[in-house]
Formats: structure tokens, C-alpha cells, sequence
């Protein structure tokens, strides 16, 4: 987003919805392909007997892995490091030791996140952003633990009625949820367009209204979106046939696919960008102290009615905005 704004000249900070939309949607298409490659790479350890002494599962960890070092490459060649906000450096004869580097850099830090914090409190907005995020964000990462667990089940109680017990392919099941997200993510970005193509011959005050009036339709967008992941893990609850769970899961996806951009736009709008990244290790501290504490008891705590008050509270604060 820093390079967005500065580098690129071309680019300002009214297409950045665009960007994080054509993001969001290369990353689902991305996904989509992996979970092909997972599958077929399974099948292909399976007929040419690879290391027997694994699991067959093991395939797609061994993919992955080689597609992170290719990745590394790439982003080791190609990417600037963005430091965010730091603190000016003090001039001096000598020069700087590498002591007062490190304490140049942790002052930084340090002042970075007091200033974090400090706009954190004083505007509710960016307050929300971070309590849907942890909210949201969390009841996702949890889901990503139990989703196969619940398919499984499905699957293991439809099998015994029709006497066969073959395990469902996993990798085609995740290309289906990221199929779903790409949807969600054209979805947001067919009324982001409907509503750029009514502003068309406005003048500035009414932009200015427009905006707001659109900020408030992504507000309600990111409520839609919560309360259906809620609702459709809800219904996961009550039902044991494997497709609809399946289809439980395709509808959660969307809503997944849909918040992505939504909460990239309007953290965008609300947060400034010098210290984005250090807000955003600051919402993520709630959000790993959740999913933890969550994972660590799961065997001890209702998983779903956790993930749905997660969910709840990251509507209300859509509400309340």
C-alpha cells in the first residue's frame, strides 16, 4: 500500500479498493490451483509408491515447501523492505555505531507504537476496524481447523449408509471454498463499480456525500458478511449430510471472499498509512490470543458457539459505527 501511494504515480488512494480487490482475487485463484496441485500431487506419491514410509498427505506439505522457497526467491529479488514509520536519525561526526543504531530503531519502534495506540483510542473507527478484525478473523482461523474434521464426519456417516469408506479428496473441497471466496470478492467488486459508475458527473460536495454514503454501505456490507459466516456455521451445527455441510461451507467462503477487500478498503480510509503496519500487529495481538487460547482448550470448549459470539460482536461494531 506504501508503494501504491508513493511509488507508482499513476496510482492514487481512490483505486486502492481496486487494488485490493484484484489482490483478493488473484489470491483465490491461486488457491484455487493449489488445491489441484495438493490433490493430484497426493495421487502421484500414491502410484509411483514416494516415500512409502509418509503418509500420502505428506505430497502437498512437500509441494508447498517448494513453492515457499521459490516464493522467498522471488520476494528476496524483487521487494523493498517497507520500515513504516521510524524515527530520523541524529547526525553526528563520527558517525552512528551500531549501538546507537539499535537504539535508534527501538526508539522508533517504541514511539511508533504509543502513536499506534494513541489514534487507536481517540477514533472509534480504526477502534472497530480492529475489533471486527480480531472478531472475524479469529472465528476464520479456527474454522480452518475444524472444517476437515466436520466434512469427515459427514462423509464417514454418509459412507456407512451406502457401505463404502473412501475419504473425500480434500484438495478438491478446498478448490471449491476458494472458488466460493473468488466469488465473494466479485461480488464486492460488481457493487463497488455500480456505485463508481453513479458518481459519475457529480460535483465535489456530492463525491464527498457519495463517499461517506458508501463508507456506510461497506459498514453494512462487513455486518451482511459476519452475520452470514454466522448463520452458516449455525446451520453446520443441526445437519450431518456431507453436502450441505459442503454447502454451508461454499456459503461461509463468500462472505470470507467479500470481507477481504471490504476491511482492506476501509482500513485504508481510517488508518494512517505511515503506521499501518504497526496497527496491524497491534490487532492481530487479540487475535492470536483468541485462536490459541481457543485451540489449546478446544477439547474443553463449545468451538462453534465461540466462533458465532466472535462473529456477533464483530457485527455489532458494524452497527455501531
Amino acid at each position: 500500500m506504501d508503494d501504491h501511494t508513493s511509488s507508482f504515480d499513476n496510482y492514487g488512494k481512490e483505486r486502492l479498493n481496486h487494488t485490493f480487490e484484484l489482490s483478493n482475487s488473484w489470491n483465490s485463484i491461486i488457491a484455487i490451483f493449489s488445491g489441484f496441485i495438493g490433490s493430484y500431487s497426493i495421487f502421484f506419491y500414491q502410484q509411483l509408491n514416494i516415500l512409502q514410509s509418509l503418509p500420502s498427505c505428506a505430497a502437498a506439505f512437500h509441494f508447498s515447501c517448494l513453492l515457499l522457497c521459490i516464493t522467498l526467491v522471488l520476494i528476496c529479488w524483487q521487494w523493498d523492505e517497507n520500515y513504516g514509520h521510524r524515527a530520523s536519525p541524529t547526525n553526528s561526526g563520527d558517525g552512528n555505531t551500531g549501538k546507537q543504531k539499535q537504539q535508534q530503531t527501538a526508539i522508533g519502534v517504541v514511539q511508533s507504537i504509543r502513536h499506534c495506540m494513541r489514534i487507536i483510542v481517540e477514533d472509534k473507527r480504526i477502534l472497530f476496524i480492529g475489533i471486527i478484525q480480531a472478531g472475524f478473523e479469529s472465528s476464520l482461523y479456527i474454522f480452518v481447523f475444524m472444517w476437515s474434521k466436520l466434512l469427515h464426519a459427514a462423509y464417514v456417516r454418509d459412507a456407512q449408509q451406502v457401505d463404502t469408506f473412501d475419504d473425500f479428496d480434500h484438495g478438491t473441497v478446498f478448490a471449491i471454498m476458494m472458488i466460493s471466496c473468488f466469488i465473494g470478492t466479485a461480488v464486492v467488486r460488481m457493487i463497488r463499480l455500480k456505485s463508481k459508475a453513479a458518481d459519475s458527473g457529480m460535483s465535489t460536495p456530492q463525491r464527498i456525500e457519495r463517499e461517506h454514503h458508501f463508507n456506510w454501505i461497506q459498514c453494512m456490507e462487513l455486518s451482511a458478511m459476519c452475520l452470514g459466516c454466522g448463520l452458516s456455521l449455525l446451520c453446520m451445527v443441526f445437519v450431518h449430510s456431507f453436502h450441505v455441510r459442503l454447502l454451508m461451507i461454499v456459503l461461509f467462503e463468500i462472505n470470507v471472499g467479500g470481507y477481504r477487500p471490504t476491511i482492506s478498503s476501509l482500513r485504508s480510509k481510517y488508518v494512517p498509512h505511515q503506521y499501518m503496519a504497526t496497527c496491524l500487529n497491534v490487532f492481530r495481538v487479540p487475535l492470536n490470543i483468541i485462536v490459541v487460547a481457543v485451540l489449546i482448550n478446544i477439547e474443553y470448549l463449545d468451538s462453534f458457539v465461540l466462533v458465532i459470539a466472535f462473529l456477533m460482536l464483530a457485527v455489532c461494531c458494524t452497527v455501531a459505527w
